[in-house]
């Protein structure tokens, strides 16, 4: 199955990218994160191999109980860890460039609709996602442009909390309208032609389970620390010790 194998490959890509980020913020926890991604990804395959969480007439949602407990342990280390730290203090074009991997993530779903894998309400332009990723691109671009002078350059630093604040802002929304969006498309309660059925099967799992509340999520709270901080200076400023 091209669509399942394409997926797969694209799964592998984020990952590789976030463990990057994680390599460059603090070598120490690359093998750790290396394991809670892949214990993440078997445990979510494992279970939705047994078609769990798409079980839609109980309560609470069988979805709920895995996204909400990720959502709450990312928040928890980007907001509470000296790990949240260090990736919210990772240099502005990484940070923020790194959220591009959303564009590659709305060109699958486009393709996989076309395939009859994705309901339709999950598309440009219901689903904006893709401008998200391709503002969080042209800001990664822009910060490694100037990733020699922004430092010395109030004007600088100011553009970028400022552009950091409206992207946070527009990606929160966009998750939100991801998350809503899946919440009434159940065969039970839908509002929509299509539902998601499929998609809460093994591997797709895995989009709302680890690229969306995992590597999007955690990436958005990041930039949001980073924006209500960045007007102390404690955070530009900051530099993590040495790994021994």
């Amino acid at each position: 199955d091209i669509v399942a194998a394409s997926f797969i490959a694209l799964v592998c890509v984020c990952s590789a990218c976030a463990l990057y980020m994680v390599r460059v913020a603090s070598p120490m926890h690359t093998w750790r994160a290396f394991l809670f991604l892949a214990l993440v990804t078997i445990f979510e395959l494992a279970v939705a191999s047994t078609g769990l969480f798409q079980q839609f007439g109980v309560l609470p949602p069988r979805l709920a109980l895995l996204m909400v407990p990720l959502a709450l342990s990312g928040a928890w280390l980007v907001l509470r860890s000296e790990f949240g730290a260090r990736l919210v203090c990772l240099p502005y074009h990484l940070l923020m460039g790194s959220q591009a991997f959303r564009v590659l993530v709305e060109l699958w779903i486009a393709a996989a609709h076309v395939n009859g894998v994705v309901p339709s309400q999950f598309t440009f332009p219901r689903n904006f996602d893709a401008a998200i990723g391709l503002l969080a691109g042209a800001l990664g671009l822009w910060g490694w442009c100037n990733v020699g002078v922004r430092a010395d350059d109030a004007k600088i630093l100011f553009r970028e909390q400022v552009w950091s604040g409206i992207w946070a802002t527009s990606s929160f929304a966009s998750i939100g309208n991801l998350i809503v969006t899946a919440m009434t498309s159940g065969p039970l309660v839908s509002l929509h032609e299509q539902t998601v059925y499929e998609l809460l099967g093994a591997p797709y799992i895995l989009l709302p389970g680890l690229l969306l509340i995992v590597f999007a999520w955690m990436g958005t709270l990041c930039i949001a620390v980073r924006f209500a901080c960045v007007r102390g200076a404690s955070l530009i400023h900051y530099v993590p010790q040495e790994d021994e």
